[in-house]
């Protein structure tokens, strides 16, 4: 994988946070090609106040499920925008949502993510959703609809790891845990970065 030029530095301007993203989508598009679907990712400018943009296949600028190499459908939204006084890039907002058709009801199960949720919601940030029901639950609330905790965001890097190793995707690339590792390498730099002082 080669060197992310934007991705680790402040970004002085939004011309800088675009190309920072697009980097961003860039490296998204180069892992779940090299893993788990031929289907391109689409990098989408979004109107608005503040300079936000979203990642996601989205061949008519509308986010839509990925073609999984084993039949399934993959769901994968990013919204990326510029925060803190530094101004890093950053994610909002992600959904995966794994599903067995096309179909945005087929879904087998979707973690979710939101950086800035409204002041009333009483969720965790980070969380998962099953599709089905443990014979010995008996909560009123549909299973379903419970935001169950992933007390962490979940990377892609490790959702592809799970679809390749329990849902039986054959990666495309024989280096794919290569792929991986960089990925998740490049993250773990950024961290640090945005950790230390300027």
């Amino acid at each position: 994988m080669r060197k992310r030029r934007w991705l680790e530095r402040p970004l002085a301007g939004d011309k800088k946070g675009e190309r920072a993203a697009r980097e961003f989508a860039e490296m998204v598009g180069g892992i779940v090609n090299a893993t788990v679907s031929h289907a391109p990712i689409s990098f989408v400018e979004v109107q608005g106040d503040e300079p936000t943009w979203f990642i996601a296949h989205a061949p008519t600028r509308v986010p839509a499920p990925l073609p999984l190499v084993n039949g399934c459908y993959l769901y994968l939204y990013h919204s990326l925008g510029l925060r803190r006084p530094q101004r890093y890039l950053t994610t909002l907002e992600y959904r995966y949502s794994y599903q067995a058709t096309s179909d945005p009801e087929s879904w087998i199960f979707r973690y979710e993510h939101i950086r800035e949720p409204p002041e009333d919601y009483g969720y965790p940030i980070s969380h998962v959703h099953i599709n089905g029901k443990p014979a010995s639950y008996k909560g009123e609330r549909p299973f379903s609809e419970l935001h169950l905790p992933t007390g962490k965001r979940v990377t892609i890097e490790l959702l592809i790891r799970h679809l390749v190793a329990e849902h039986g995707i054959r990666p495309i690339s024989e280096k794919w845990e290569d792929v991986l590792r960089e990925g998740e390498a490049h993250f773990r730099e950024i961290q640090k970065k945005r950790l230390t002082p300027d």
